[in-house]
């Protein structure tokens, strides 16, 4: 019976032994949670980029295969005209200040 008690104590010490290293080590449960952390982010990461790709990838089908979204993305990128057709740029200034509208108030004393 004392061998017997002797193997549980030891077996006992191993079991607690390994579950400190699991739970404190710097490879352990902590590091496992803050990976899985990571890998959700990165995988948020990863669907916004496959959504941006897809969505360039319907621009850039759009623009060879539509010749009037082709036609769009030269006149508003690239500033292109037909030949026949002439460009005019307004320019609006803003108002000049006019003194008179708001005269300096007097010195209070």
């Amino acid at each position: 019976m004392n061998a017997y008690r002797l193997l549980v104590v030891i077996l006992l010490i191993v079991i607690v032994t390994l579950q400190v290293r699991i739970w404190s080590a710097d490879d352990g449960w902590a590091a496992l949670k803050q990976l899985k952390r990571q890998v959700a982010v990165l995988d948020q990461q990863l669907q916004r980029q496959q959504q941006e790709n897809a969505r360039l990838q319907q621009k850039i089908d759009a623009i060879r295969h539509d010749p009037q979204a082709l036609e769009a993305l030269a006149r508003r990128d690239l500033g292109m005209l037909m030949p026949d057709e002439q460009f005019i740029r307004l320019i609006i200034l803003p108002e000049p200040e006019n003194p008179l509208k708001n005269p300096p108030q007097p010195a209070e004393k």
